[in-house]
């Protein structure tokens, strides 16, 4: 767990630089509610592959 510490500002630079909410709004569909946030779901991959995740 501690080898991952720095995923957290990873996370944080993703939330505050906008691309979290700009791939929200680009997923999103009319009538549609999906159980998680599309861009927090990509977020999350994408700073998963950066700290070396595989699966």
């Amino acid at each position: 767990m501690v080898a991952h510490a720095g995923s957290v500002a990873t996370r944080l630079l993703a939330d505050r630089t906008g691309p979290t909410g700009n791939l929200s709004a680009a997923m999103a569909r009319r009538n549609f509610n999906p159980g998680h946030d599309r861009g927090r779901v990509l977020g999350d991959v994408a700073v998963m592959l950066a700290d070396g995740g595989e699966a």
